[in-house]
C-alpha cells in the first residue's frame, strides 16, 4: 500500500517552478524572490498566481489577452477592463517595474510582455 501511495504522490519539484530568482509554489499560490540578499514572499490569489505563471513562462514574448484569460481559468468572455485590472494588481503586488529588473509592459493590440532589464529570469 505504501508503495502505491508513493508512486501516485506528486514529486515536490513539480510543485515548485523557478524562473531566475523567482520561485513559484503551486500548493500555496505564493511566489518568493531573492534579490540582493533580501528575500520576499508574495501571497497571491489563484487567478493572480496563474496569470503571473503564464507571463513568467514566456519572458520577452508578447502574450495574448486570450491566452492570459484562458490561463486564469476563464472559459467565457472576460472584459478587457477586468484583465487590465488583474494586470494592474499583479504589477503592484510583485513590483514588476524597471527599477526591480522586470517590467510588465502592455503590447498594443496583442497583450502583455514581461521584459527583463537584467538576468533576473
Amino acid at each position: 500500500m505504501r508503495r502505491l501511495f508513493q508512486r501516485n504522490r506528486p514529486a515536490a519539484s513539480k510543485s515548485l517552478e523557478r524562473y531566475g530568482n523567482w520561485v513559484f509554489d503551486r500548493p500555496s499560490s505564493g511566489i518568493s524572490v531573492e534579490q540582493d540578499g533580501d528575500k520576499q514572499r508574495f501571497e497571491l490569489t489563484e487567478r493572480e498566481f496563474r496569470l503571473a505563471l503564464a507571463l513568467f513562462r514566456k519572458p520577452g514574448q508578447a502574450v495574448s489577452r486570450a491566452y492570459l484569460m484562458k490561463s486564469m481559468g476563464h472559459d467565457g468572455e472576460l472584459t478587457t477592463r477586468a484583465l487590465d485590472s488583474q494586470i494592474y494588481r499583479l504589477r503592484a503586488k510583485l513590483g514588476l517595474y524597471a527599477a526591480r529588473g522586470l517590467r510588465l509592459q502592455t503590447v498594443y493590440g496583442q497583450g502583455y510582455r514581461l521584459e527583463t532589464s537584467d538576468d533576473s529570469i
